[in-house]
Formats: structure tokens, C-alpha cells, sequence
């Protein structure tokens, strides 16, 4: 099960909140249908980008989990797109213990501590890797979800950035 987006594209990040959605409603009612529906649309995530799934292989152990997710269509690596999508797939994981999950994450960590250096553009940072700078909103979230996922990782890279961020937000607002 993958959830599209017009034009027969997908999302990481809505897949991982339609998956969070399932968790909740199982969660909240006990229907195991939910469970087995989550678990289904997180298959995506085991598919590469360029065979129709949402996370590019970015190395032996490195993903990126692309906010628009359509072959053939260039990759924009939108850092929140990635970012909010591993906090999900963590929740996923807390509920589930699906290994997949873990797995998923991990490497998408790895590849946000190897990478998050092009995002600061030494006063700011971008949205993406097309150059394009955050908006206060969009910096801010960057702030708060490095800051979460170094309380899940322990990682330093993403309270370097998560304080290097706010330290600009503070300066610019």
C-alpha cells in the first residue's frame, strides 16, 4: 500500500504520517486491520526512489526520504521532508518493534549527519539542496526536529545543528 499524490507521485512524509494515522486508529481501538494496513504501507519505504518507492539510496548505509518521490523527476532533498518523516518512522517503530523501522531510520540518520553541512548557509538554514533558503517557519521546525531526534539518537551532529540553527534563528528574528 502506498499512498500517492496527484500525478502518481508519492511522499515520504505522507506515507509516514498516513502510517502514523493507522497506529493511532489501532492504538485507539484495537482493530488489528490498522496494524496490518501500517504495516503494509511501510513497504514503501523498502522500495528505492527510482523503482517507485520514497527513500534514495544514498550509500551502502545511507537513505534520503524524498518529500516528493517520482521517478524521473529531480531530487530536491528537503531537509524537514526527511527530517519529520524519521521522527514518524520512530513513533512507528515504538509501537510496532517492526525492524524494518529501525533499519529505515538508522540510515536515515546516517545520512543526515553526513549531509546536514549543506544546510547551513553559515546565517540560516536552506529548505533544500536546490539552494532555496528556509522560511522562519521551516527554520524553526528544522531547529525543533534536530533537537528531537538527538534526544532519540544521542547523535552530537544534531544538537551542533539544532543549537547552530537557533543561535541563528535568535540572531534574525
Amino acid at each position: 500500500m502506498q499512498i500517492f499524490l496527484k500525478g502518481n507521485s508519492a511522499s515520504a512524509l505522507a506515507q509516514a504520517e498516513g502510517i502514523y494515522l493507522l497506529v493511532r486508529a489501532h492504538n485507539i481501538t484495537g482493530d488489528e486491520r490498522y496494524l496490518a494496513e501500517a504495516k503494509k504501507a511501510f513497504g514503501a519505504f523498502m522500495v528505492d526512489y527510482d523503482n517507485g518507492g520514497v527513500a534514495s539510496e544514498e550509500g551502502k548505509d545511507s537513505i534520503f526520504l524524498q518529500l516528493l518521490a517520482k521517478p524521473g523527476f529531480q531530487k530536491t532533498y528537503v531537509l524537514n521532508g526527511h527530517t519529520n518523516s524519521l521522527l514518524y518512522i520512530w513513533k512507528y517503530y515504538e509501537y510496532t518493534h517492526d525492524y524494518r523501522a529501525l533499519i529505515v531510520f538508522g540510515k536515515g540518520i546516517n545520512w543526515l549527519v553526513s549531509n546536514l553541512y549543506k544546510y547551513d548557509a553559515g546565517d540560516w538554514s536552506y529548505y533544500d539542496q536546490m539552494g532555496n533558503r528556509a522560511r522562519d517557519n521551516y527554520h524553526l521546525g528544522h531547529v525543533m526536529q534536530l533537537s528531537k531526534l538527538y534526544e532519540i539518537t544521542g547523535e552530537p551532529a544534531l544538537k551542533e545543528y539544532s543549537d547552530r540553527f537557533a543561535a541563528y534563528a535568535k540572531e534574525g528574528l
